[in-house]
């Protein structure tokens, strides 16, 4: 009972210890069919591990919108913990952090609550992997870019973020603008924000970002795979790599809970 899995469960357990034989609603099929990919946990084993690269990979060409021959092929994965040798600075770890065959490096963070100053957070988590990339003697040639991905279950900009201006989108894009003429440049850092809370499409999402946003928001309520992500070859992917992993989470928990049950007995 090594497995992450059971480590939090067995933390969840001992904090409320059950009843006997509790355990067997659970087993009767009460905990849901897919695992919810917002739980940090679940999002991390379904994008952060080797045998489901090939969904991160998609994920990123997806909402980084790239075609034909800009689109991302390979990745390779990056510790997620970004420590600097300078004592001063704080420590931080963001769930999944990965390079392309370029170097460009992707932060990808699930965000479920939007904790105090998020926003400051996103662009220090950003900011802290473009400098990492270089220590003394070597040549700022070598930096490559840095994209921070991060899926919301909240709005983050609810209002318009200047008066009269154009609301923001579901899924929007930032990199730096000239102010006067409005010329993009320094795109060396650049931001992604997925806000779940402003897809509209409901039961019938349409394009592939409708897909990712449908299978955030409602992989946890669904007992079968609906028939718009059915039809897609990837999508499916994605719902069968949530519903194995609340296989798993069953599994253990019921291994778990016969266990506790077991030792409860006089």
């Amino acid at each position: 009972m090594s497995d992450d899995g059971a480590s939090i469960l067995r933390g969840i357990f001992k904090a409320h210890a059950p009843p006997a034989g509790w355990w067997e609603c659970y087993i009767d099929g009460m905990w849901p069919v897919f695992a919810d990919p917002k739980t940090d946990f679940v999002f991390k084993r379904i994008f952060g591990t080797e045998p489901h690269k090939h969904l991160l990979i998609e994920l990123l060409n997806s909402l980084l919108e790239l075609e034909g021959p800009h689109r991302i092929e390979k990745i390779t994965y990056l510790t997620p913990e970004q420590k600097v040798p300078v004592s001063e600075l704080k420590l931080s770890i963001v769930d999944v952090k990965c390079s392309d065959a370029a170097g460009n490096v992707y932060v990808v963070e699930m965000q479920v609550f939007n904790v105090e100053a998020f926003e400051k957070r996103v662009v220090y988590n950003v900011s802290k992997s473009y400098v990492m990339q270089i220590h003394s003697g070597d040549h700022y040639q070598d930096l490559t870019d840095v994209v921070g991905v991060t899926i919301c279950d909240f709005q983050v900009w609810p209002e318009p973020p200047q008066a009269d201006g154009p609301p923001v989108p579901m899924l929007s894009r930032w990199r730096m603008q000239e102010q006067h003429g409005g010329a993009q440049g320094l795109s060396e850092v650049q931001y992604v924000f997925l806000e779940l809370p402003k897809y509209t499409a409901g039961e019938a999402p349409v394009t592939t970002v409708d897909h990712w946003a449908y299978f955030f928001r409602e992989a946890e309520n669904l007992e079968v795979i609906p028939p718009p992500l059915a039809a897609d070859s990837l999508a499916t992917g994605w719902v069968r790599s949530a519903s194995s992993i609340a296989a798993t989470i069953r599994a253990r928990a019921a291994e778990l809970a016969r266990t506790i049950t077991s030792d409860q007995r006089p």
